[in-house]
């Protein structure tokens, strides 16, 4: 109840609330949650180009920022103009928190080395995965950024030097830090022993991708 009544009070749920015909008192108990309308990220986005910069969604003004530090972190924008989302600590910690999570369910541990070649920029992928590994799994994070900041063969050599088994970049340029490894050090990738990539297969609907990449890099995907 205490959430719901934050909700009333910012403009881009109260919005969505009247218009599917609640009113502040209308959510009693759990079970009255399913009235409450769903909205995706298509909305955010929308929000955010009718109230530039940050939207209703965010509710926040320039006296907020003199009173909390805040993040701002955005999405990748492969679908147009990217979302923003502005973390205050407490939910940085969450957003750490989430990501050791996800990597400790597929298997991370303590001691393991974490390569992330992604861009390290307003992109939230490679710093909340940094966040993980460092601050909750006790994982060495290489933060070895994209090919344009670290060259393949250079990327390959410091997996190999640091040992490196855990990655997560996109399944495209896996494919090819395994061609660099072959055709510049002439190494087989998968004498890393990898764990696994965390990657982003897109309609990969067939399995066709994560077949290659798992062959190449020879860990599951």
């Amino acid at each position: 109840l205490k959430v719901v009544k934050l909700g009333w009070n910012n403009p881009f749920y109260r919005k969505r609330w009247e218009a599917a015909g609640l009113q502040p008192g209308d959510i009693k108990s759990l079970d009255d949650i399913v009235k409450i309308p769903m909205y995706d990220s298509d909305d955010v986005k929308q929000d955010q180009l009718e109230t530039p910069p940050f939207g209703e969604f965010h509710n926040v003004s320039a006296a907020d920022f003199a009173a909390a530090p805040f993040k701002m972190q955005t999405s990748g924008g492969t679908t147009g103009k990217p979302r923003v989302t502005l973390y205050t600590p407490q939910e940085w910690e969450l957003n750490g928190l989430t990501a050791a999570r996800t990597l400790y369910v597929l298997g991370a541990r303590p001691g393991d080395v974490m390569q992330i070649p992604v861009t390290l920029a307003l992109g939230n992928l490679g710093w909340c995965v940094y966040k993980g590994v460092h601050d909750y799994l006790g994982i060495l994070p290489l933060t070895t950024g994209t090919g344009v900041v670290t060259p393949s063969r250079r990327q390959m050599e410091i997996a190999f030097d640091y040992g490196t088994n855990l990655w997560c970049s996109f399944p495209e340029y896996m494919l090819r830090l395994a061609q660099a490894s072959r055709e510049e050090l002439g190494r087989d990738f998968r004498e890393l022993n990898t764990k696994f990539v965390l990657a982003f297969l897109g309609p990969d609907t067939e399995g066709k991708l994560r077949a290659e990449l798992e062959e190449a890099l020879g860990c599951n995907v």
